[in-house]
């Protein structure tokens, strides 16, 4: 994913002030580049704000992208801004890499519970037969 991060990076550099040469480094920032907050809804499987932050190096965030809106902030300028549209579908990928992330962990989370349940209630059969055979 990091390359689809460069690109944004890149596209955004380009679009929040043209004048200026995008940063030479921009493909180097590999630390803390990309993060994402995700708030579930019911019933937790899909995230419902998905951020994409991004971080010139190690940095404060300078650009915070709402991918379910497709705006943009620059932090740096406290300016808001719409998505420039050439990176519309890399933004939509990187919001489903997010939304399929989110979902392994959430069925990680279902699986676990419904083997510990699945485990309990052996537990309770097994005591229930030792119970009935000590009668």
């Amino acid at each position: 994913m990091f390359p689809l991060v460069v690109q944004v990076m890149q596209c955004i550099y380009r679009a929040v002030d043209p004048q200026s040469p995008i940063p030479s480094t921009v493909d180097k920032w590999r630390s803390l580049s990309l993060s994402y907050k995700v708030q579930l809804e019911d019933p937790g499987y899909a995230p419902s704000i998905v951020i994409l932050n991004l971080q010139e190096g190690v940095m404060n965030t300078r650009f915070m992208i709402d991918l379910n809106s497709m705006h943009i902030h620059d932090k740096l300028r406290d300016h808001h801004l719409s998505v420039p549209q050439e990176i519309i579908p890399t933004l939509k990928e990187l919001r489903d890499y997010v939304g399929r992330i989110v979902r392994a962990k959430w069925e990680a989370q279902e699986t676990q519970k419904q083997e510990t349940a699945h485990r309990l209630e052996m537990a309770r059969e097994q005591h229930r037969n030792r119970v009935k055979a000590s009668n």
